[in-house]
Formats: structure tokens, C-alpha cells, sequence
């Protein structure tokens, strides 16, 4: 879990949250952290994790231990390994979910967690869970799972819709389909046979051409459940631990607090709750979302969400793909109050997982690869969607996404605008540029990748947001959506 920088004698700490997922105390071992070894930022990434960076390499075997303390890693967040398992931020009181799928990521996270298949593979392997229809983003994922349930003789059975072999980087694939129905009994052993077939047959001389997405467009999908079936095979005498499966039930909750009413006339809080909260498929409870600019938090602000959560919710705080955290389990008399101690902490802007909710990755900030400044360009931008940017809820569903590079960290392929950095010389004098796409969407079974159209210097990114989204407010058709106008001109 530990990467270079570009910085030297600097390192950067990637901590590994299966889906997401931390208890209270947990968070504020990681603020601990964030203060005693790094810069006293923690950065969400697009893998539900937390980065540090600035770490002196002196400081991480302590840290380590710190982190150990509280059930804490970093092992396999990062090299030729299952990276952390994502899930649906929402996934265990979302209203549309099939099954809650947050458990099996866990138990597939412990189970390949120094596993003796993973320490070698020939690149990162990445696995994802959704339980309804696209947070799990299972078209862009090595293994990607989607909640499924099949009644046999009257009983239903859990089980997963298995795509594979999808991927973004430079050279983007979507997954293709490994089975309708896989039974979630047999989750583990399928995962163990999939993983095997990789390091088997993956490339481990090239880099470049190294992920599972390569050995599937060089073998074919039938080769693959042909290889994939002997492997499964060969697992049948095998012991694989139970998933174990947490009764679904309601979290009490006794706020600590006294109701704020402070806020209940505000306009902004009135924006901020019909932006930021979600109604939980449990009676009386609501999700609630933190905007989070460039997928950052202090330490100091995290000690507050840890708080927040403990006091006025259920002790619990997941991050998301979004590069967002969300506290589950605030009842409703808790929301003014929930608002009020975020808006001392001005994380208190409304509007997640929408036109001025944006991702991106370090870029060349501190990353070796980056090429391009994406977070300069991302806090431009949202600085512009906060001041003054018109705003109107038929652009909500655009999503703008940049990477410093075309390796996708910021996943920029599946956003309605992306960006990647490059270079290009002018007039003989090597420039940043960003290489724009457009149109990119996913859902839980298929991915439209972004379509390349241009390629700018970085300076006027801005100004080409601008224009595409001002050209669709023009032009689209009434009730018109960004990639199908994008298709239509």
C-alpha cells in the first residue's frame, strides 16, 4: 500500500476500506494518522479508500501499527494484487437493492487478503458489488457483481449476474458476461478460480498489455469459461469459509444532541436536504452525502464526520466511488442538527453526484504518472459551478470527471465530460493539453466509453466545459439527455 511520489524521500499511504466502510473510531485513528505522519489531509479515492501523502518513509512501519491497532490496512491497496473490493456506497439501506451486497465484499476482501494467488499477479485485479442498477459500476471492473435472486421450488436463493474482464486505463474494455447466475455460495471458490486463471495466463513480462482485460481480448470469452470452469473444477473438494450475513435490522440510534432549529427557514439548508440526504429503506432513517472538493478531508474535519456519526447516527461512515463520504442512520428530528455542525465545518455544500460534483485523481500534484495538474483544473471548475454557474436540474445528470493521464484514475471515460492530460508541443515547447471525451455513461450491465473529440491546452479546459454544456442548454431536445444529444450532433 505504499507508493513513491514525485517528491522526493516522500511517500504516498494508501489505506484499504473494503466497500468503503469504517466505524467512528476508525476515521479518527485515520485523522491520528493524517496528523502525526502526512500533510493532515485524507484523500477519498475512486476506490472507496483513503490516500496520505507527504509520508516519510522512516514513519510508515509506526504507522502501519497505528492503523493495525484499529483493524486497519494497507496491504494490497496498491502493486499486482486484488485491490480494495468496492460496493454501493448505499448497499444495506438503499430501497432499490435487491440483498445488501456490503458482506460479501467483505468476506471476498478477507478471503483473497494475502491469499497466496494474489502476491504475484501480472497487474492489479479489481473487483466490485452492486445490489440494483449501476453504483456498483460492474461493466468497468475485472469482476464486476450484480445482486440477483432466483426462486427454486418455492425458496429464494441469493446469488450474482458475473461480468469480467472490464477495465479503463489507456486501452478501455467493457466486461463481458461470465454467468447470469452465480449462487452466492459459491462466490468465493468462483473468485479463487477466476484470479487463478489470470495468474496463469496473464501477461507478466509486459506491463502494458498485463490486466485481465488483455487476456481476454487475446483468448476469447469462451477460452476464458473454459479455463475458468477446469479452475472451478479443480476447487470442488476445497473448504471455503461461510460468508457471514448480518441479520438486516434496524441500527437504534439515541441522538446525542438538542434539536437545531436554526436552519429550518434557511433556503440552503431546504437545497442542501433535497440534494444531499436520501430516505433509507428503513423507516425514519436517511443517508447523508458530504460534497467533498477533489475527494478531500482534514483531519480536523474528519474528528467532526466521526463525531457526527457516533452522536447522531450509527457510528458508522462509508466513502464512495464519487470521491464523497456519506453517515447512514440519521433520523429525521437529527437532520437540522446534522446540517448545523456540518456547516460549521463548511462541509455543508449541497449537490453529490452531480454536474458540480466532480472527480478527478492527484494528477501531477504528487503523482509520478500525472501529467497534468487535474486537481488545479477540477477546483477551477469548482470554484466556477459555486459562483455564478446557472444552474438547473436537467444538467444534474452531466457528470465531469479528469485525469492527469490517459491511465483513468479519475475515470474520465465514463463521465459526460472528461478529461485526460497530455503533452503536445507549441511551437517546438513541450505543453500541457487535455484530451477531451464525451458522452461516457455506465449502468450495472453495459458501459458507453466517452468519445474522443479534441485535444486543448489545458488552460482552456474551462472554457470548453463551458461551451459544451452552454451548447446543450441551446440545442437539446425538451426532457433530452447529455449522451443521447451527444449522439444525435
Amino acid at each position: 500500500g505504499i507508493y513513491g511520489q514525485r517528491q522526493d524521500d516522500v511517500q504516498m499511504v494508501r489505506t484499504k476500506l473494503s466497500t468503503g466502510r469504517m466505524s467512528s473510531d476508525q476515521l479518527l485513528c485515520l485523522a491520528d494518522f493524517a496528523d502525526k505522519y502526512s500533510n493532515r489531509v485524507l484523500h477519498v479515492t475512486t476506490r472507496q479508500d483513503f490516500q496520505f501523502h507527504f509520508v516519510k518513509i522512516e514513519d510508515v512501519p509506526q504507522g502501519l501499527q497505528d492503523l493495525a491497532d484499529y483493524d486497519l490496512t494497507t496491504r494490497e491497496a496498491c502493486g499486482n494484487t486484488v485491490r480494495n473490493v468496492t460496493a454501493c456506497h448505499k448497499a444495506g439501506t438503499c430501497k432499490e437493492e435487491i440483498f445488501d451486497v456490503a458482506p460479501y465484499g467483505k468476506a471476498v476482501t478477507s478471503f483473497l487478503l494475502r491469499h497466496a494467488v494474489t502476491q504475484n499477479l501480472p497487474r492489479k485485479f479489481k473487483i466490485s458489488f452492486g445490489g440494483c442498477s449501476g453504483c456498483g459500476l460492474a461493466p468497468i471492473h475485472d469482476i464486476g457483481l450484480n445482486a440477483q435472486i432466483k426462486n427454486e421450488s418455492g425458496k429464494e436463493i441469493r446469488g450474482f449476474k458475473v461480468l469480467i474482464g472490464g477495465g479503463l486505463g489507456s486501452f478501455p474494455h467493457g466486461a463481458k458476461p461470465l454467468a447470469d447466475f452465480l449462487p452466492a455460495d459459491s462466490l468465493l471458490r468462483m473468485c479463487e478460480a477466476l484470479v487463478q486463471v489470470f495468474d496463469k495466463y496473464g501477461d507478466k513480462k509486459n506491463r502494458n498489455k498485463a490486466r485481465f482485460k488483455y487476456v481476454l481480448d487475446k483468448l476469447g470469452l469462451d477460452e476464458i469459461k473454459k479455463l475458468y470452469e477446469e479452475e472451478f473444477l479443480a476447487l470442488e473438494n476445497k473448504e471455503f469459509p461461510s460468508i457471514e450475513i448480518p441479520k438486516e435490522e434496524i441500527i437504534p440510534v439515541t441522538p446525542q444532541f438538542n434539536i437545531n432549529k436554526k436552519f429550518d427557514t434557511d433556503p440552503e439548508f431546504e437545497t442542501w436536504r433535497n440534494r444531499n440526504i436520501c430516505e433509507q429503506k428503513q423507516s425514519g432513517y436517511y443517508n447523508i452525502q458530504i460534497k467533498l472538493a477533489l475527494g478531500d478531508i482534514t483531519s480536523d474535519k474528519a474528528r467532526t464526520v466521526a463525531k457526527i456519526a457516533s452522536d447522531l447516527a450509527g457510528g458508522v461512515i462509508v466513502n464512495t466511488v464519487n470521491q464523497n463520504m456519506m453517515i447512514p442512520w440519521v433520523k429525521d428530528e437529527a437532520l437540522g442538527t446534522v446540517y448545523a455542525e456540518l456547516h460549521k465545518i463548511s462541509l455543508h455544500k449541497a449537490g453529490t453526484e452531480e454536474i458540480r460534483d466532480i472527480t478527478c485523481c492527484p494528477g501531477s500534484e504528487t503523482c509520478n504518472l500525472g501529467i497534468t495538474a487535474s486537481r488545479g483544473l477540477v477546483k477551477h471548475l469548482n470554484e466556477e459551478m459555486e459562483n455564478g454557474f446557472p444552474h438547473s436540474e436537467e444538467l444534474d445528470h452531466i457528470s465531469i470527471k479528469a485525469s492527469g493521464c490517459p491511465n483513468s484514475c479519475g475515470q474520465h471515460h465514463i463521465a459526460s465530460i472528461g478529461f485526460h492530460g497530455g503533452a503536445k508541443k507549441l511551437n517546438g515547447i513541450l505543453a500541457p493539453h487535455y484530451e477531451i471525451l464525451l458522452g461516457g455513461r455506465i449502468d450495472e450491465d453495459k458501459v458507453v466509453f466517452g468519445t474522443s473529440v479534441i485535444k486543448i491546452p489545458s488552460k482552456n479546459a474551462p472554457q470548453a466545459t463551458r461551451q459544451v454544456i452552454d451548447c446543450y442548454k441551446k440545442d437539446k431536445l425538451e426532457n433530452e439527455s447529455f449522451g443521447t444529444f451527444f449522439r444525435s450532433v
